[in-house]
């Protein structure tokens, strides 16, 4: 059994919880957890927040063991660890799409709160961001956060895109006719067109982006 396996099966029997009632606050089959605790599967990322609440415990202790496995009334409890996916994405010409967590990144939900106060925070991804066509906004080496809830192209903004195998940070301004322009910041790349009929998939709305800089 590995750890992460370990580390579930110690939080819900401190839950005092049955695989079977583990999986129906989840919404998925006793088999799901069963395969968890056995070490054959593990739960992807944007599983993990949802079961460490229901669980009680740190996710951050619970994804990789680092800390106690303090119960979130604990003073963890004043952070939320947001993953950061190992996709990067591409402010240039598209990077391939994985949902594979490098690590998790606690933030302090009274600062998420101030400066995002209408998000649910369990919807919050981090991502790396590779290439220059979003600059001076967003630059090679950057990190955004990205409101995955977001599905739909419902307002202007900037968003995540997979198109084809690829993912693509943009800005888009829609048009009538369900239809999208993808705007590049940077004034070197030429935007182009979609249409609400084209294959394409919104990943989240870019609510937040730290600056870095790449050696």
């Amino acid at each position: 059994m590995n750890d992460i396996a370990k580390r579930i099966t110690q939080a819900r029997t401190r839950a005092e919880l049955s695989k079977s009632a583990l999986a129906r606050k989840l919404g998925i089959t006793p088999q799901s957890v069963q395969d968890w605790e056995a070490g054959a599967t593990a739960p992807r990322a944007e599983r993990l927040n949802e079961l460490a609440a229901i669980l009680d415990v740190p996710v951050h202790w619970l994804a990789f063991g680092e800390g106690e496995p303090r119960t979130l009334a604990d003073k963890n409890g004043d952070y939320i660890a947001v993953p950061l996916l190992e996709a990067t994405t591409s402010a240039g010409y598209g990077d391939t799409v994985s949902n594979a967590a490098i690590r998790l990144v606690e933030l302090s939900k009274a600062w998420l709160r101030k400066i995002l106060s209408s998000l649910n925070f369990s919807s919050l991804r981090l991502y790396p961001v590779r290439g220059d066509s979003m600059a001076p906004t967003i630059l090679n080496g950057d990190t955004i956060m990205i409101d995955i809830s977001t599905s739909e192209l419902s307002d202007d903004g900037i968003y995540a895109l997979r198109i084809d195998d690829s993912l693509f940070v943009k800005r888009i301004q829609r048009f009538p006719g369900h239809k999208y322009r993808v705007i590049s910041d940077n004034p070197r790349y030429e935007p182009f067109e979609l249409a609400e009929s084209d294959s394409f998939e919104v990943i989240g709305r870019v609510v937040y982006f730290w600056h870095g800089e790449v050696c």
